[in-house]
């Protein structure tokens, strides 16, 4: 039996696990027993491990990539917001400013009535006032009438 193949596998999983953890090491395949077997798979673990480790390390920078354009449209989105925002209070302070305006206009409309309603009321009793007036008039021209007949 050979014990060197052993022997190299142990010391190889032994780096493996205790010391820089190199997974490009292989074990040589030589023979068609047991150890060659068990050299062989763990050959093809290795590969394995190998192959997993790029494709996460692949993943990863896809990852970041994706991650480095979610936070550049998180920066637009937070400008955008933030433009939404001010626009929103512009509006707001315009549509205070109108409001205010509008009951303004709505006061002076008020007063304009009140003094229409009394320029009415003034312009009724100036009405009464030139009937009496014109009454009176006529009645004075009756009695002047009358003296000159007489």
């Amino acid at each position: 039996m050979n014990i060197k193949p052993i022997k190299y596998t142990a010391l190889v999983l032994k780096d493996i696990s205790e010391g820089g953890g190199d997974l490009t090491v292989r074990l040589p395949e030589k023979g068609s027993g047991e150890i060659s077997d068990l050299s062989r798979y763990f050959n093809q673990t290795m590969e394995k491990i190998r192959s997993a480790i790029e494709s996460i390390g692949a993943n990863l920078e896809k990852m970041q990539g994706i991650g480095s354009n979610l936070a550049n449209n998180m920066k637009e989105t937070t400008g955008t917001v933030h433009r939404m925002s001010t626009n929103i209070d512009g509006v707001k302070g315009q549509t205070l400013t109108q409001g205010s305006r509008v009951a303004e206009t709505s006061a002076t409309v008020e007063q304009i009535i009140r003094i229409i309603k009394q320029l009415n009321g003034r312009i009724e009793n100036q009405t009464v006032s030139v009937a009496k007036s014109s009454s009176a008039i006529e009645q004075m021209v009756v009695n002047i009438s009358s003296i000159t007949d007489t």
